[in-house]
């Protein structure tokens, strides 16, 4: 019995593990299957199995909701499958706990953009614009996003567009 003590003494267990209903887990093994989960979510993504990938990502959200990489996956994941407005949510999500995250910046753009909001899209991506203007392919990226949603934003005429380098 002292054995056993000692070990339930020497393990933390997070407040979700210790849920009702929930299997009772080590911090240490929580913080391990989200990372599995997450992994194997990146690679359904790479792959397009986006239904795989959104049930590996919300899994290991049910763990550890504040996970900035599983959020911004998901968010990723919908903007494939359409579902804007749950991608702004994800993204909205990380931008709460990082205010400057590029990668949620970006994401959050593209479903404003796709939602119609194309001058908060603008602004979204120029914030995005400023933080990676280390980064000559992001950059690239980036300005193409800029450009489209200034088009969108100004309702430039298709034939305009397509006289402006980069975006036909």
């Amino acid at each position: 019995m002292e054995r056993l003590d000692r070990i339930a003494l020497n393990t933390s267990f997070s407040i979700h593990s210790l849920a009702e209903g929930s299997e009772v887990i080590s911090e240490v093994e929580e913080i391990q299957e989200v990372h599995n989960l997450q992994s194997i979510g990146n690679k359904a993504l790479e792959t397009e199995n986006f239904e795989e990938a959104l049930q590996c990502y919300g899994d290991a959200l049910e763990i550890d909701e504040n996970n900035i990489d599983c959020l911004c996956g998901r968010a990723e994941v919908y903007l494939y499958l359409g579902r804007y407005t749950l991608a702004q949510v994800d993204a909205e999500h990380v931008l709460a706990i990082i205010p400057r995250h590029s990668e949620a910046l970006i994401l959050q753009g593209q479903a404003l953009g796709n939602l119609g909001y194309h001058r908060e899209a603008l602004v979204v991506f120029l914030k995005a614009l400023d933080l990676e203007s280390d980064s000559d392919e992001k950059s690239s990226q980036l300005a193409s996003h800029v450009a489209n949603m200034a088009a969108e934003y100004c309702s430039m005429p298709e034939r305009l567009i397509q006289k402006l380098p980069g975006l036909s």
